[in-house]
């Protein structure tokens, strides 16, 4: 996994980081087990005044990928259970009635925390969610977890990346705690 995490963090000084950074950020979010942020953090610090281009073009690919993942789970996941025994069917049933429920506020904690997007979005369409819905709670979470992994790099540009990821994890992860207590009490 680290080689992977290299390769990807290496493309920030390749010819076209830009277009890597749209490639991978749309890739992680339908099967790419490394995070954006491992590419987007280097390019901020490399490209400090294109920042929220950096951002935008993140976030635009990201949720177009998240939209693909949507579409996979749609007819994927559908046709499978077809052939899955009724057991599962049941279930899947089940778990669909809490995801249309629910679906919005999972969109917008894996968006924006470091659960997988990718299972959202794939859980998404396969439970037939509203696509405007997942898309514009997709925008909203996605947004706002690439500008404050951009905004840390900024303030905090003398860190190792690593450390920025993890302080991005751990305060989307504060964030999100907050929020469950919040709705809780």
């Amino acid at each position: 996994m680290s080689k992977l995490y290299n390769k990807v963090a290496s493309l920030a000084d390749s010819k076209y980081p830009f277009l890597f950074l749209g490639f991978i950020s749309y890739i992680e979010a339908i099967v790419l087990p490394i995070p954006t942020d491992v590419l987007l953090v280097p390019l901020v610090i490399a490209f400090p005044r294109r920042w929220i281009l950096l951002c935008i073009i993140t976030v635009l690919t990201s949720v177009a990928g998240g939209v693909t993942g949507f579409i996979i789970g749609k007819y994927t996941l559908s046709y499978a259970l077809s052939i899955f025994p009724a057991g599962i069917n049941d279930a899947f049933l089940s778990s669909k009635i809490w995801f249309v429920e629910n679906g919005v506020f999972s969109v917008l904690v894996a968006g924006f925390s470091p659960i997988p997007y990718k299972v959202i979005a794939l859980t998404a369409g396969a439970c037939d969610m509203n696509l405007t819905v997942f898309t514009l709670a997709s925008i909203f979470s996605r947004g706002l977890r690439f500008f404050l992994v951009s905004w840390l790099s900024l303030r905090f540009q003398k860190l190792r990346s690593y450390k920025l990821y993890f302080y991005a994890d751990l305060t989307g992860w504060a964030i999100m705690i907050s929020i469950f207590v919040a709705i809780i009490l």
